[in-house]
């Protein structure tokens, strides 16, 4: 009995891996870091809904980044200043101002901007979903990201590198104490 439960819910976890990619393929929303992601050009003006990715954008080309979240994490970064906001805070981004911005890519966070993405995706605006959980993630990220615009990460991937090595001894054992995060 036991081991017929255990292969069934390996069954029911396959089936839904399955319909989850088939779902995403449908959509248009993109999962992160997806080895498969085609480009057929490089982005010329991309929305960023996260500050991340604002961040890693303004870094490797500001001239592609054309709207930013709002927030008290990016309204003090002189390489965003002048940039639109679509959203305020943790809430969900602002549709008619992306649309006005008129992207041909939006670039949002896994497990928040899933309804967002579907509804630009709709409107026939391509998304990109990330989930930053690792350094490892960050650092794929941000190479995928320098595809996607055209840019040369390099410069970018050693100031990781060099904060990591910087970083104080205990502490990711002290702010993260699960996993390999940060």
């Amino acid at each position: 009995m036991n081991r017929y439960l255990s292969w069934s819910r390996l069954q029911g976890f396959a089936l839904w891996v399955i319909v989850s990619l088939v779902i995403a393929m449908m959509t248009g929303v993109v999962s992160p870091i997806e080895p498969g992601l085609s480009q057929p050009r490089t982005a010329q003006r991309v929305v960023a809904l996260t500050s991340l990715s604002a961040d890693i954008l303004s870094r490797l080309d500001r001239q592609k980044l054309v709207g930013v979240p709002g927030g008290a994490l990016l309204e003090n970064n002189p390489r965003l200043q002048g940039l639109p906001t679509v959203s305020a805070g943790r809430a969900q981004p602002n549709l008619e101002r992306i649309v006005a911005l008129k992207p041909d890519l939006a670039i949002g966070a896994k497990n928040f901007h899933e309804q967002t993405a579907q509804r630009l995706n709709q409107l026939k605006i391509p998304t990109l979903l990330l989930e930053t959980r690792t350094w490892e993630d960050l650092e794929a990220q941000t190479r995928q990201l320098a595809q996607i615009v055209g840019a040369n990460p390099q410069a970018l991937l050693s100031q990781y590198q060099q904060l990591r090595r910087d970083r104080p001894r205990g502490f990711r054992r002290w702010f993260w104490p699960a996993g390999n995060r940060f």
